[in-house]
C-alpha cells in the first residue's frame, strides 16, 4: 500500500498579519481614521477692543478619532474683510466694528469661528482747544473731547463715556452746563464761559467713575488769555467804597474800570 508525506509549513504571525493587511487595501480602518473630517479654530480671544489690532489664529486638522493630522497650510477667508481681516498666515486685523467669520480650509473641510470687534474707551484727548475768551461772554470757540481706543482711533460707537470741565490753571469760576456725554466718540461742550481776572488759563477734562474704571486719565487744554470784555460799570477804590454806573457822579474820582457783567461771579477789577 502506497504512502503519502504530510509537510508542516511554520509561517511567523507578522507576516500572516501583514499578508491579511495588504489584501484590504485602503479600506482597512487605518486608513479610515487618518482622513481629515473636522478642523479646528483656536483664538486667543473672541472680541477684539481697537482697530488695527491683531490677533494670529491657529487651524488644527483632526481625524475621526480626534487625533491631529499635521497640514503643512490652510486657507485663510473672513466672511467680512470690512470687519476683519486676514492673512494667509492666519493673522486676524480689526478694520471696523462689527462680526465676522474666519474660515480655514484644507482639501473640502472647513473649520469656523466668529470674531468680534468693539472697540473700548482707552483714552481722551482734546480735538478742539478752547479759545476766544472774553470775561462775561461764551468761549468763541467751544472744547471738543474725543474718546479713543488703545490705538488711537476715534471710538464712534461710544455714547456713554461723561466728562467734566473744571478750571485747570489761573483760577475764576467756570460757568455753563460743565458736564457732557460722548455722541459717536465726540464730546461736545457748547456754552462755557470764565470769571475771574484777565489772564492765562487752561481747562481740565476729567472723565466720570465708569471712565476712570475704564482706564480714561484727565486731559489739560492748552494755554489760552482771558481777555477783558467791554468796559460797563466802575468801582470805587479809595473813601467809603461807594460804587454806580458809568455816566454818573462820585464824589472820590480815583476809580478802577471794571468789565462785565460776569456770567459767574462778581465782577473783577482790572
Amino acid at each position: 500500500m502506497k504512502q503519502h508525506s504530510v509537510i508542516t509549513v511554520t509561517i511567523p504571525l507578522a507576516i500572516l498579519s501583514g499578508l491579511l493587511l495588504s489584501s484590504c487595501g485602503d479600506d482597512s480602518p487605518t486608513a479610515a481614521s487618518s482622513a481629515i473630517v473636522a478642523v479646528q479654530i483656536i483664538t486667543p480671544q473672541g472680541t477684539l477692543t481697537a482697530l488695527e489690532e491683531t490677533i494670529q489664529l491657529e487651524a488644527v486638522a483632526k481625524d475621526a478619532n480626534g487625533n491631529t493630522i499635521s497640514v503643512n497650510t490652510f486657507e485663510w477667508t473672513s466672511t467680512d474683510p470690512e470687519v476683519l481681516s486676514v492673512t494667509d498666515a492666519g493673522v486676524v486685523t480689526a478694520v471696523a466694528n462689527g462680526t465676522a467669520t474666519i474660515r480655514a480650509k484644507t482639501g473640502v473641510v472647513v473649520g469656523s469661528r466668529k470674531l468680534t470687534v468693539r472697540q473700548s474707551p482707552s483714552q481722551l484727548t482734546i480735538r478742539t482747544q478752547p479759545a476766544g475768551a472774553v470775561l462775561g461772554l461764551l468761549l468763541t470757540t467751544q472744547p471738543v473731547i474725543e474718546v479713543l481706543d488703545a490705538n488711537g482711533y476715534l471710538v464712534s460707537i461710544d455714547g456713554s463715556t461723561r466728562v467734566t470741565a473744571a478750571i485747570g490753571t489761573g483760577g475764576g469760576e467756570l460757568g455753563g452746563i460743565l458736564g457732557a456725554n460722548a455722541v459717536d466718540g465726540l464730546i461736545s461742550f457748547t456754552d462755557l464761559a470764565i470769571a475771574g481776572r484777565v489772564g492765562e488759563r487752561t481747562l481740565m477734562f476729567t472723565p466720570d467713575a465708569r471712565g476712570q474704571a475704564l482706564g480714561l486719565g484727565s486731559v489739560t487744554s492748552g494755554v489760552f488769555d482771558l481777555l477783558p470784555g467791554a468796559a460797563n460799570a466802575v468801582i470805587a477804590m479809595s473813601g467809603n467804597g461807594q460804587t454806580g454806573f458809568v455816566g454818573e457822579l462820585l464824589t472820590q474820582p480815583l476809580v478802577a474800570v471794571v468789565t462785565g457783567p460776569a456770567l459767574v461771579g462778581a465782577p473783577t477789577v482790572i
